[in-house]
């Protein structure tokens, strides 16, 4: 029964971004996509996909994705999607990584009446060392 139910939904999901639009999302890519309130999110980086939609509530972006592997024809099964949800403050970034392709980045705009998203290259994350940065990071 789980199993149908998220067929459903992932179906559900990929027929809100066919409605909008998949659009395949390139690092290096200075285009932003920009999206309006309650309209449908579908983009593509690399070998994933996010469909979804974002809600302007107190001032935030309340952004609910679903992720997965690009879905095709010709696959035997139909990929796992993760439903991720998470809250964007107006004027903030978000972004979400793969360990392939590039990043997603999600930016609220001011008021919340807009949401810019765009691929971004991944960088190294530095970890503090004794609250000092690490200086021997290749960059």
């Amino acid at each position: 029964m789980t199993s149908l139910k998220n067929r459903i939904a992932l179906a559900s999901f990929a027929i809100l971004g066919l409605a909008h639009g998949a659009l395949p999302v390139a690092a290096g890519d200075r285009t932003s996509i920009r999206v309006a309130p309650l309209k449908g999110i579908s983009v593509t980086a690399g070998t994933k996909q996010a469909i979804g939609y974002y809600v302007a509530e107190k001032g935030a972006c309340n952004l609910t994705l679903m992720l997965s592997e690009v879905f095709r024809e010709t696959d035997a099964a139909i990929p796992t999607a993760t439903r991720v949800s998470m809250s964007v403050r107006a004027g903030n970034t978000t972004r979400v990584d793969s360990l392939e392709g590039p990043a997603l980045s999600f930016t609220c705009a001011p008021g919340a009446t807009a949401l810019l998203i765009s691929a971004r290259d991944r960088v190294s994350y530095v970890t503090p060392i004794n609250g000092a940065a690490n200086t021997n990071v290749a960059r």
